[in-house]
């Protein structure tokens, strides 16, 4: 693992990204949707771009910070487009029964149509046919399995790490009943555009999923039922499973992927 040792020296890695980041802010209704774009160095040929979806109200930072994977990136070569979204759950609508201060939040709809268009536009990147690829923790993840599935002229495999996929599984989860109201009274929400289980089979790009065996957050059993209606569905995608056992949560185990998911994404460049 050649990148080990480089988990102890974390703090001055923010001054590496510092040198060659842009960041610019959009707005969504009240929120402020601030987005950090880290470059690779300029000796270092370009290999492409990962968009990276935090976690439900987790630090879009953090992930850096708490693991090896954006050094990784930036010494492969990868240009890192890292979007504050808050509470998102990554969702395409909201309902009159969306608790009002999650209102504010964006929708995957104004994700397609505002953020990505506006990188696109003025940073050049995401640009369709290019080596683009996405990675989401968490909600993230259901994030980045969603992008992947609905715009695969635009991301050549996505990374998922700890999320959840067929949110019917935990309908009593307060998060989701809080975007689509009960399930009892709203099925047709929490079985549609946004649960990526019923739509496996649509999906034409790779997934790397991964998730740890002991999540008291997300059981590991929405990533394993996920990969096996994947699997049955279109056995020639190389799509990868990753269960660690004894993991939970958390950086430790997100941590543990670095390496595996930037090996993932170049085995998929075109």
């Amino acid at each position: 693992m050649k990148y080990l040792s480089i988990f102890i020296f974390l703090i001055p890695l923010k001054c590496l990204f510092a040198q060659n980041k842009q960041t610019f802010v959009l707005q969504h209704k009240e929120f402020t949707v601030e987005v950090n774009i880290s470059h690779p160095d300029k000796t270092i040929k370009n290999r492409g771009v990962i968009l990276m979806l935090h976690g439900w109200n987790l630090p879009p930072l953090q992930w850096c910070n708490k693991s090896t994977l954006c050094y990784i990136a930036a010494k492969e070569g990868f240009t890192l487009v890292i979007p504050d979204l808050g509470k998102t759950t990554y969702h395409y609508n909201t309902y009159p029964e969306t608790r009002k201060d999650y209102l504010q939040y964006p929708t995957r709809q104004w994700m397609y149509d505002s953020l990505i268009p506006y990188i696109q536009k003025n940073y050049a990147l995401l640009l369709p046919g290019e080596n683009n690829f996405v990675a989401g923790i968490s909600t993230g993840g259901r994030g980045a399995a969603l992008f992947a599935l609905e715009l695969p002229q635009i991301f050549k495999a996505a990374a998922c790490l700890s999320a959840d996929f067929d949110q019917t599984k935990i309908a009593g989860e307060p998060i989701n009943t809080g975007y689509y109201g009960s399930y009892e009274k709203f099925k047709e929400r929490w079985e549609g555009k946004d649960n990526i289980y019923y739509r496996a089979c649509e999906f034409t790009v790779p997934l790397y999923l991964a998730h740890g065996s002991r999540d008291k957050v997300c059981p590991d059993s929405q990533t394993k039922l996920f990969y096996k209606k994947l699997k049955s569905c279109n056995k020639n995608l190389p799509h990868q499973l990753i269960i660690g056992e004894n993991y939970g949560h958390d950086y430790v185990f997100w941590q543990k992927q670095s390496e595996k998911i930037i090996r993932f994404f170049k085995i998929n460049c075109r």
